[in-house]
């Protein structure tokens, strides 16, 4: 395949996503809080992310 090595770049248009910081708060292994978007105007949405063992594997020494 000829593109084998090459690095690929798509242009693209999205909505904008904000988190509002004011909003997060952490229960136990829960983070919730409200996401803005950008849509015809500002629109808050809620969020629910449970962190679990799993999203904190890695390497952390890299």
């Amino acid at each position: 395949m000829q593109l084998v090595g090459c690095n690929r770049y798509l242009v693209t248009c999205r909505r904008r996503i904000l988190v509002d910081p004011q909003s997060i708060d952490l229960s136990e292994d829960t983070i919730t809080g409200l996401l803005c978007v950008a849509r015809d105007g500002w629109v808050t949405l809620p969020f629910r992310f449970r962190l679990s063992f799993e999203h904190h594997l890695g390497h952390p020494n890299r």
